[in-house]
């Protein structure tokens, strides 16, 4: 389904911009960004048929933050085909540290942008929370 090399695959957890991202169900999660290409988003959790596009963002997610993760999240959709699958479900989450400002709320979640038209709504998680609960 996705390739990732051994140096880049984590079981359970990584930390990540000083986010932690856990996912106990997953099979494996892989970092992304400065391991498997330079730029994107910043790591892809596998489950049995759930994918996680996941971009963490430390501290407050303003709305600024919001559309640069959107962007990220879009450069891992088209790079590793993930709008192409069958059979399983592309869930595009940001994580957060703090806080999340309203402006940055509606523009996840009401857009406009290219996620949304692609029939995806990112999911705001936050950092340490395990992911597992989006996923169950």
């Amino acid at each position: 389904m996705i390739h990732c090399s051994d140096k880049c695959r984590h079981r359970g957890s990584l930390k990540k911009n000083g986010c932690k991202i856990t996912c106990c169900v997953c099979e494996f999660i892989c970092e992304i960004d400065g391991c498997e290409i330079e730029g994107g988003c910043d790591a892809i959790a596998v489950a049995k048929d759930t994918i996680l596009i996941i971009e963490a963002k430390g501290g407050r997610l303003r709305r600024e933050d919001a559309k640069d993760a959107v962007r990220q999240l879009l450069v891992c959709l088209e790079k590793y085909r993930l709008d192409t699958l069958r059979d399983v479900e592309v869930i595009p989450v940001v994580m957060y540290k703090s806080r999340v400002e309203s402006y940055a709320r509606t523009y996840l979640y009401k857009g406009p942008h290219e996620l949304k038209r692609k029939g995806l709504k990112p999911i705001l998680h936050r950092c340490g929370d395990d992911l597992s609960r989006i996923i169950l």
